[in-house]
């Protein structure tokens, strides 16, 4: 068999499917270079909201499951059922963070509670005040120079 340079037999092109890996094909023929198999199992989207709905954040979510936060991450682009439940559970885990502010009775679970609920829900619990400054009817803010004065100053003299 001839191969051109680089070592790929001729007649053989890359494409890319539609979880972006490699595809050697020849025809009908088709190896893939797929690497590492997945372990993703749809159920785990399950176990998260159960874990998130406890209080737990993502990243100790996974952590339980044995994987890292950046793997839900990649799974969630892949799998838009798994990102919808994920997505859930970050609601329920405000929901609880909320139920635990309302009946916290001590200032340091108080504390911790709404530090969480910030970064939980940053839509809901955030400080940060956005002002926007504009000129009428949100248009730009409008400057008219009405003097200009050159004045020249004696150092020796600031009085002037």
């Amino acid at each position: 068999m001839h191969r051109p340079p680089g070592g790929i037999p001729a007649g053989f092109v890359f494409r890319s499917g539609p979880e972006r890996r490699r595809v050697l094909c020849f025809g009908d023929d088709v190896m893939a270079d797929r690497g590492r198999p997945t372990d993703f199992k749809p159920e785990m989207g399950e176990e998260i909201l159960s874990l998130m709905a406890d209080g737990l954040s993502l990243a100790a979510a996974a952590a339980v499951l044995g994987i890292h936060r950046q793997r839900v991450y990649e799974w969630m682009e892949r799998h838009p059922e798994f990102a919808d439940t994920v997505k859930v559970a970050q609601v329920k885990r405000q929901l609880f963070l909320e139920r635990r502010l309302l009946s916290a009775d001590t200032g340091p679970v108080v504390t911790s509670t709404i530090f969480a609920l910030k970064n939980a829900g940053p839509e809901d619990w955030r400080e940060k005040v956005m002002q926007e400054h504009s000129g009428p009817d949100g248009g730009p803010i409008a400057h008219q120079v009405t003097r200009i004065e050159r004045v020249i100053a004696d150092p020796a003299n600031p009085d002037s």
